[in-house]
């Protein structure tokens, strides 16, 4: 038997219990959002047993709508600004 507690024990972890196909589904979509944001490190998501072997019974699945947000940037004016204190100013 796997145990992926010792697995991933260095890990940055953050733990949700999903015990409903509606609670797996936004932790995957959480997951992935967390995969895909700076600095895109692997991300492990586990289910319940249970829910592993649970036959699903909706009709019509769904996945919530997955709104990757952009990756954090710096103002442009403080760049130049920095720009100018780290490289003396020449005149030609």
């Amino acid at each position: 038997m796997f145990r992926t507690r010792g697995a991933v024990a260095g890990f940055h972890q953050v733990g949700r219990s999903a015990r409903v196909p509606a609670a797996f589904r936004e932790s995957a979509v959480r997951a992935y959002k967390m995969m895909m944001a700076p600095p895109q490190e692997p991300v492990l998501v586990t289910m319940d047993i249970d829910l592993q072997e649970e036959p699903i019974h909706e009709e019509k699945l769904s996945i919530p709508k997955l709104i990757l947000s952009a990756p954090p940037q710096a103002d442009e004016k403080a760049l130049r600004e920095a720009a100018k204190m780290l490289v003396p100013h020449r005149t030609r």
